[in-house]
């Protein structure tokens, strides 16, 4: 490949980087929109409010599979969970 076509190749990818970082910056909002709403996702310091747990309790639930964790970009991002499956955890007992 001549450096003109790996030219255009590298262009294409840094704008199609650039478009899904946007895109992740959208959900992130729409996310935090949510959080703030009461809606259907909470963080995980909000959870901890909520439950009266330490971040130890949380880690451990997700740990023993008992609730899911949710992620944006992935592992080392920040944390949400499903106010719907917590309502149900509570239910079953932590």
């Amino acid at each position: 490949m001549n450096t003109k076509v790996l030219g255009t190749k590298l262009d294409i990818l840094i704008s199609e980087i650039g478009s899904l970082r946007n895109r992740m910056e959208l959900i992130s909002t729409d996310i935090s929109t949510l959080n703030d709403q009461g809606k259907e996702f909470i963080d995980e310091e909000t959870l901890q409010k909520e439950l009266g747990v330490s971040r130890t309790t949380i880690y451990r639930l997700e740990k023993e599979l008992k609730i899911r964790v949710y992620r944006i970009n992935g592992k080392g991002s920040k944390k949400f969970f499903k106010r719907s499956e917590v309502y149900k955890l509570l239910e079953n007992g932590l």
